[in-house]
């Protein structure tokens, strides 16, 4: 994809800020350990202004890749990354004096990736393991790690503000082998790792992703992903195989449902490998495999921004 094909924003940055916005990137740059700066061109694109980072690889990138790391260094070298972006993204940028609340509370989450979680949970946990700490605090620290993109959590699709904060949030890791080499918990089940997967392309690709309770029978939707105007355009399911009668029928029933309340065009279970087409009230729904839909996604995105 070409600088010409890129989605901006609708307003672009003033001109007289240029100077000004690249010199705090430069600072910025000072405060990673070693330092790093990217290359940083301002360019014009659809007669609005814009700064392209572009963040090459090397040995004095901020978290080096090492492909031929041994087996037992890799887990050892997860660790030093999570200890490292909770020292440098977070304790050190906030200037906060009690990191092993923030070690424990992250620890927690991302043993949780893609499953529900709420503010009283995450207090109670931290509680029960001797914290001294308020409801307040642990939303501060949800946001620091979200700042820093060790993890996301998305909420309830809703226009209620109101009725997101009643609902869980689900929680999603930056990186799978980050998230299951620094949680206390794994069950060896790769289910998740998929749909954290999922998540993240869609989060690439598209402004808005939020899950979804159908409204009569509370039927939860991995993913309802909205356009720019807030319009429901897609709706997901993420399972690794759906072979069984009951397993098809939980995938199938709440994404039926969202689609005939939405009108969402796109309705998807991703799968490991199973590759079929249902249509059940009128409604089209496509299993696809994983690796498909993500060539065919990707493609997609691009002739849309193309065009």
């Amino acid at each position: 994809m070409t600088i010409d094909h890129m989605m901006i924003g609708s307003i672009g940055l003033p001109p007289d800020s240029l100077d000004r916005l690249q010199k705090e990137i430069l600072n910025i740059g000072f405060r990673i350990q070693p330092d790093y700066h990217p290359v940083i061109v301002p360019v014009t694109v659809q007669d609005r202004t814009i700064l392209v980072l572009w963040a090459p690889g090397g040995q004095t990138r901020p978290y080096p890749a090492l492909p031929g790391t041994a087996e037992p260094s890799r887990e050892v070298l997860l660790r030093e990354y999570f200890d490292t972006m909770i020292l440098k993204d977070i304790v050190q940028r906030f200037n906060f004096g009690k990191p092993q609340q923030c070690i424990d509370l992250y620890h927690y989450l991302l043993s949780n990736i893609g499953r529900a979680y709420t503010l009283k949970s995450a207090y109670e946990f931290l509680k029960q393991g001797g914290h001294a700490t308020s409801r307040d605090a642990v939303r501060d620290y949800v946001a620091w790690a979200e700042d820093a993109w060790l993890l996301f959590t998305i909420p309830i699709h809703s226009q209620s503000q109101k009725e997101q904060e009643r609902n869980y949030r689900k929680v999603y890791g930056i990186d799978w082998a980050l998230a299951i080499r620094n949680s206390t918990v794994w069950d060896g089940s790769y289910a998740r790792a998929l749909e954290n997967m999922v998540y993240l392309h869609l989060r690439r690709n598209y402004p808005r992703v939020r899950y979804y309770l159908t409204r009569n029978k509370r039927q939860e939707v991995d993913f309802l992903v909205s356009d720019e105007r807030g319009k429901p355009v897609l709706a997901v399911q993420v399972s690794m195989e759906i072979s069984h009668p009951d397993t098809l029928r939980r995938e199938l029933e709440p994404l039926v449902s969202t689609a005939r309340y939405y009108g969402t065009v796109q309705n998807l279970i991703i799968t490991l490998r199973q590759e079929q087409r249902f249509e059940e009230n009128g409604v089209v729904v496509h299993t696809i495999p994983a690796w498909q839909w993500l060539l065919q996604e990707s493609a997609f995105v691009d002739r849309e921004r193309v065009s």
